[in-house]
């Protein structure tokens, strides 16, 4: 190499400068549309996350009240049936109404935690509403027999809530604690 030679050759010329100013355009075009289309669909993604994330956030704290919820009842069944054991005459009374619940008001959007987690709030849900019509039903019997089967339905019920529930606690306090992008671990 000599002293005032390029470092690399180049075309000179009118040629030259339509050329580039077609390439510079092109990658003008592509590097925008690139950029439109990446902030569209990260944004998209970022906004399905945030939603999923607090419907996990939502799940985790209405499914941590029912754990405490199904405790409670479970003793309160214990209890009945050992009066229903004592020849106790329970009365039927009205139970209350049932609060409003998350899994009902989003159970078209479930599916966004993934099919392991919407199998267990499903299944978990499943038995606490069926405990809980079983609980109501024994409360409203004046049938003493009845009341003993459905009390016993709705402790069995109970039961296998709480086998899974455990597992579905943890998954969803996982995913309610994930980050979108993890740059560093």
């Amino acid at each position: 190499m000599t002293a005032g030679q390029p470092l690399c050759w180049a075309p000179q010329g009118e040629a030259m400068d339509a050329s580039s100013s077609l390439i510079a355009q092109a990658i003008t075009v592509i590097g925008a549309l690139g950029g439109v289309l990446v902030g569209t669909f990260g944004g998209e993604s970022y906004r399905r996350f945030g939603e999923a994330k607090a419907l996990a956030a939502a799940f985790l704290g209405e499914l941590s009240s029912l754990k405490l919820a199904l405790e409670l009842l479970s003793r309160a069944i214990d209890t009945q049936l050992a009066a229903l054991d004592g020849d106790t005459l329970i009365p039927s009374i009205k139970p209350p109404s049932k609060p409003p619940s998350v899994f009902e008001a989003n159970l078209q959007r479930i599916g966004m935690l993934g099919a392991e987690i919407t199998k267990g709030l499903a299944f978990t849900y499943h038995m606490v509403n069926t405990a809980d019509a079983a609980a109501r039903a024994a409360l409203t019997s004046d049938d003493v027999v009845m009341k003993r089967v459905t009390l016993q339905i709705s402790k069995s019920m109970i039961v296998e809530a709480q086998r899974v529930m455990p597992g579905v606690l943890e998954s969803l306090d996982a995913w309610s604690s994930r980050r979108w992008l993890k740059v560093f671990p």
